[in-house]
């Protein structure tokens, strides 16, 4: 492997079965130690994972390959079996601290199994001698449905609603997390402010948890986040569908309010907003409205 500090890399151990199953099978590994014995990466920035599969049936677009695709990342915490018509991958990632010193690193990954000696393979290291910096470049964009989290992570019985919402908040905040230390920017992570209504012709926001869910993940690196939401257009009833703007008036100044707080916390060029995808349909007239409110404000469209 070669990578700088401040980096992961990844490489995968492949095991091919010999004319029969192997069972009980258990991975490990060791630190890396510089060549020189001055400096050694820690095993706690070493982790192992057994590829999983999940099979796919076609969808809606055409695509090269339907059935077992390889994509979960399962931990190694307990044994498991290869089958011997298949091969198993293990999936090696490592982190790079930024103390560490450049040059070669020296490991191993050890496999142990049930009727077979254990074996060893090597883990060899080069650490370039420059750093990646938390500070980022690429302005990134990727969604991660929370509403899915109601399928895998379900009500437990004892469980209250409250906690239930709860636990889910924290289980996202552990996938956001994961994104930014990937350098992987979420798009709605940061919610909205909550609508107060209209006051002295103004219309009042309550910025208190979008304040504090944006200091928090820019905190961890966070370049960009989207704000509003996906304008309703599959509704006839569109205007009291989105955020309960009723009319042109309410969304120039929801929009109005947005930008000014955007831009008294220095985050309006951090911000956009995503609010129509693979449409067309009335874009041109809610994106100016938006502009309208405050011309700061940048709109994400995406296309196919």
């Amino acid at each position: 492997l070669e990578a700088c500090r401040g980096e992961y890399e990844a490489a995968q151990l492949i095991l091919i079965p010999d004319r029969q199953d192997i069972e009980s099978v258990l991975l490990d590994k060791s630190g890396l130690v510089m060549e020189s014995g001055e400096y050694a990466i820690d095993k706690s920035y070493i982790d192992l994972y057994r590829v999983g599969y999940a099979k796919t049936k076609m969808p809606y677009y055409n695509t090269s390959n339907v059935g077992l695709w390889p994509d979960p990342l399962i931990p190694l915490d307990q044994p498991f079996v290869v089958p011997h018509s298949r091969v198993q991958p293990i999936w090696i990632r490592v982190y790079i601290p930024q103390s560490s010193p450049a040059g070669i690193y020296n490991g191993e990954i050890r496999i142990v199994s049930k009727d077979a000696q254990p074996k060893k393979v090597r883990l060899k290291l080069r650490v370039r001698d420059f750093d990646i910096g938390n500070e980022r470049h690429v302005k990134t964009a990727f969604g991660f449905k929370e509403y899915m989290l109601d399928k895998f992570y379900t009500k437990e019985i004892n469980e209250t609603d409250a906690e239930w919402q709860k636990r889910k908040k924290e289980i996202s905040r552990v996938f956001y997390l994961d994104m930014l230390a990937h350098r992987i920017d979420p798009i709605y992570n940061i919610g909205n402010p909550a609508f107060l209504g209209k006051e002295g012709g103004k219309y009042a926001l309550d910025f208190t948890e979008f304040d504090k869910n944006a200091e928090f993940y820019l905190g961890y690196g966070q370049k960009n986040f989207g704000i509003a939401d996906f304008w309703p257009w599959q509704s006839r009833e569109r205007w009291g569908k989105w955020y309960g703007l009723r009319d042109v008036e309410s969304v120039v100044g929801v929009f109005d309010a947005y930008g000014k707080h955007l831009q008294a916390k220095g985050w309006l060029d951090r911000a956009y907003a995503y609010i129509f995808d693979e449409t067309f349909y009335r874009v041109k007239e809610i994106t100016f409205l938006i502009h309208q409110g405050h011309p700061g404000i940048k709109n994400l469209l995406t296309l196919r």
